[in-house]
């Protein structure tokens, strides 16, 4: 296992960041995700690396919603804690983006309905130019009240991908 690379590094070294139901997918393993990790070994050894690599960051909300869940023994936790150099803390060029995002989805000023994580995620591909991979789908309707990360990203200027189309654009057949 290559060594992973330290906090003060993530910032020159990431090109995307990821939302937290990517990591859903591969771990939360059951009739409704759709990659995981027992099946889907390969994909999620790429996706391993290029955190280890400091290639892939995430904000420190998707650590808390991972953390969250309320299985004691959940090894999606467990690999969080090991892996805690990816996540990010938050910092005044995330808080500045984070601005206009609430503006335009004000959902995310409600902690009980909006999703802190999600905003997150944009705010931080935002502030450094980050690409954020998420598993949600682009809405034809965009919704004030329930925004898709793709949407809001596209609304941002904030670029995006699948985990699908991040192998794609790399040329990786399976």
């Amino acid at each position: 296992m290559t060594r992973p690379a330290t906090s003060s590094l993530l910032a020159n070294l990431a090109t995307h960041c990821i939302d937290t139901n990517v990591f859903f997918n591969f771990w939360k393993l059951g009739p409704d995700e759709p990659y995981g990790k027992d099946v889907f070994k390969t994909q999620w050894e790429i996706i391993e690396k290029k955190i280890e690599t400091g290639e892939i960051i995430a904000p420190m909300a998707v650590h808390d919603e991972i953390m969250k869940g309320k299985e004691k023994d959940d090894p999606l936790k467990a690999w969080a804690k090991q892996h805690e150099y990816m996540f990010v803390e938050l910092d005044d060029d995330q808080v500045a983006a984070m601005g206009p995002i609430v503006t335009e989805y004000p959902i995310y000023n409600d902690l009980q309905r909006g999703s802190y994580a999600d905003l997150c995620v944009v705010a931080l591909g935002k502030a450094r130019g980050l690409t954020v991979i998420t598993s949600e789908r682009e809405t034809v309707a965009i919704s004030k009240k329930n925004p898709r990360i793709p949407n809001v990203c596209s609304n941002q200027g904030v670029k995006r991908t699948s985990v699908i189309d991040l192998f794609r654009q790399e040329g990786r057949t399976f």
